[in-house]
C-alpha cells in the first residue's frame, strides 16, 4: 500500500527541519475516515500545525488568486 500523505508530509518536514505546517481545514469528510488535517495533527509531534478555514483563506488572497471578479 502507498504511504499516507500526512505521514509523508511530516517526514519531509522533519528532514527539512520545518517547525510549522500550514494546511487547509477539511470541511467535510466521512466520520470513519480521518481527514488529512486530522492525520497531520496526530503525526506532527513537535511540529506546529496551523489549520486555516478555507473561507478565511480565500478572503485574504488578492482578487487575482481568489477567483473573485476583478472590477
Amino acid at each position: 500500500s502507498g504511504t499516507d500523505a500526512a505521514e509523508a508530509l511530516v517526514a519531509l518536514a522533519r528532514r527539512e527541519n520545518v517547525t510549522q505546517i500550514i494546511a487547509g481545514k477539511t470541511l467535510r469528510h466521512a466520520p470513519w475516515n480521518p481527514s488529512l488535517s486530522e492525520r497531520l495533527l496526530r503525526r506532527s509531534g513537535e511540529i506546529d500545525v496551523l489549520l486555516v478555514h478555507p473561507g478565511d483563506a480565500l478572503e485574504r488572497l488578492p482578487p487575482r488568486l481568489s477567483g473573485a471578479p476583478q472590477g
